[in-house]
């Protein structure tokens, strides 16, 4: 549609991209996590909810299971700074389970190392339902619940907040909104 514009696309832990916003090295970043900071500005973008990624033919697969089950299970876990991370180290607290009880066999960068990781059978790893849509329909991978968790995790936009977005920037998100909601089960946010 606009043939003069490229969009560069950089994956990154949610910090990262937290830095750079904050840096003016980028004009806006989605994020999994919101981390306050006077100098920036979030904004609801995308629902989602994280799940437990495991290998399609895993006990575990189209299950809900206990705390123990999670507990006795190999678990993939992402790096410091990841969303999912921090998210489900406060679930998890929060449930009565200290992140050292878990059998954490790796621990893995950004969450495609760690989907990785899960199809090569080396573990299960929380991550958001989105991430994995493609991989559970192809039957690569499956999906499980913990019992008592249920961790909505909403996409946001971080930008600055004394900077006006862009022309570009707004079109830009135009478009993302447009197309999450044409896409199967994507809940965009106003």
């Amino acid at each position: 549609m606009h043939p003069d514009v490229a969009v560069a696309l950089r994956i990154d832990s949610t910090q990262n991209v937290i830095d750079r916003v904050l840096a003016r090295e980028l004009e806006l970043g989605v994020v999994g996590a919101e981390r306050p900071h006077r100098s920036l500005e979030y904004e609801p973008f995308l629902a989602d909810e994280v799940v437990l990624a495991v290998p399609a033919k895993h006990a575990f697969a189209g299950r809900t299971i206990t705390l123990d089950e999670l507990r006795s299970a190999p678990m993939i876990w992402q790096q410091e700074g990841s969303g999912v991370r921090a998210l489900m180290e406060r679930e998890l607290r929060a449930a009565g389970v200290r992140v050292r009880e878990l059998d954490i066999v790796a621990e893995l960068g950004l969450q495609e190392s760690a989907k990785t990781a899960v199809e090569e059978g080396l573990g299960i790893t929380f991550t958001s339902r989105a991430s994995i849509a493609r991989e559970v329909a192809l039957g690569v991978l499956g999906e499980a619940r913990v019992e008592g968790l249920r961790v909505r995790r909403d996409y946001v936009l971080v930008r600055p907040a004394a900077r006006e977005p862009s022309r570009l920037a707004e079109t830009f998100l135009t478009f993302c909104r447009t197309e999450l909601h044409r896409l199967e089960g994507a809940e965009p946010l106003p």
